[in-house]
């Protein structure tokens, strides 16, 4: 499970991955830089931004409320 892989920037950009390999290289007591932190958080955000206009443009259809 702790394998010695090399992290790179687009395995931070992947929302599972980029938190299992931050997590891993905290068990591994190696230093984590605030790029790293903040593509691994942005990427997060990015997708939560994106899931939620979806959410809200799904939400706000008059089929959906007349479908009940």
């Amino acid at each position: 499970m702790v394998s010695p892989v090399k992290t790179q920037a687009w395995m931070l950009a992947v929302p599972f991955l980029g938190q299992n390999q931050l997590i891993l290289r905290i068990l591994r007591r190696e230093s984590i830089g605030l790029d790293e932190w903040a593509i691994s958080l942005g990427s997060g955000f990015v997708l939560v931004a994106i899931v939620w206009v979806l959410a809200a443009r799904l939400y706000h259809r008059e089929q959906l409320a007349a479908s009940g």
